[in-house]
């Protein structure tokens, strides 16, 4: 029906404009109808006779999608020709985990070719350190503490501290710094303060003991002093504990 009304609109337009007959109006309609029939037959035909072509995307390189050690990618590949089936080994629009997949995409019975995609993983890990750590000791001491923990978004992050768990640390202040690393080179450091600091020891205080006949050199008496734990033994003149004592003696 389509081709019938363009022919008449053909023929129509063709009395308008054209003073030749209308039998030798409707030959050259018709003749260009079936020129232009052909012509298109002509082009299916080349078309459908060229041999498949196949054009694979070119290599392709994305970072990874947020939080996840990959990323979802998408790709163009082109055929011309009479092809079959395409098919390819990982379709466009799925994950590809972090570093190089290789993409082949073949028609069956014919060509094929391949391709590079790489997805780079660009998120570093988050470490968390423990709380700083007080010793009391009056010399340097070995300390263990608990090794800080590391997320990401690939799997099995490494860490290292320094100095690590187990060493020696000097009286005083020690920064422990620590560095969380993926296999891609990314990383993240956090730190905390080992501190190592003697006993605190009771003031030192000289008491006096005086008085007539109260004490004296000669007098034979032993003195306790239970609440720093030291005595003095008056007579003998033994001093011992952690405070020193002045004995004055009145005659």
């Amino acid at each position: 029906m389509e081709n019938l009304t363009l022919v008449k609109l053909d023929f129509t337009m063709a009395r308008l404009f054209n003073p030749l007959d209308e039998g030798e109006i409707m030959k050259r309609v018709l003749i260009g109808i079936l020129f232009g029939v052909a012509s298109l037959g002509a082009h299916q035909a080349a078309f459908a006779g060229q041999p498949c072509q196949i054009g694979c995307s070119a290599d392709l390189t994305q970072d990874n999608d947020a939080g996840e050690c990959g990323a979802v990618v998408d790709y163009i590949i082109s055929t011309v020709g009479a092809c079959g089936t395409l098919s390819c080994t990982q379709d466009s629009g799925t994950f590809f985990d972090v570093g190089t997949t290789t993409v082949t995409c073949s028609i069956v019975g014919g060509p094929s070719c391949d391709f590079d995609i790489t997805v780079n993983d660009v998120e570093a890990p988050v470490i968390q350190c423990p709380a700083d750590i007080n010793e009391i000791d009056s010399d340097s001491v070995d300390v263990d503490y608990t090794t800080p923990v590391a997320t990401d978004n690939c799997p099995d992050p490494t860490v290292a501290c320094d100095p690590a768990s187990g060493s020696t640390f000097d009286v005083g202040t020690t920064t422990v710094d620590c560095t969380a690393t993926d296999e891609s080179g990314n990383d993240a450091t956090c730190d905390f303060i080992v501190s190592v600091n003697p006993p605190v020891l009771p003031p030192t205080f000289v008491p006096e003991v005086s008085g007539t006949g109260l004490c004296s050199l000669n007098h034979d008496a032993t003195r306790a002093w239970n609440g720093y734990g030291f005595q003095v033994v008056i007579g003998s003149l033994l001093l011992a504990g952690l405070a020193a004592w002045r004995v004055r003696s009145s005659r």
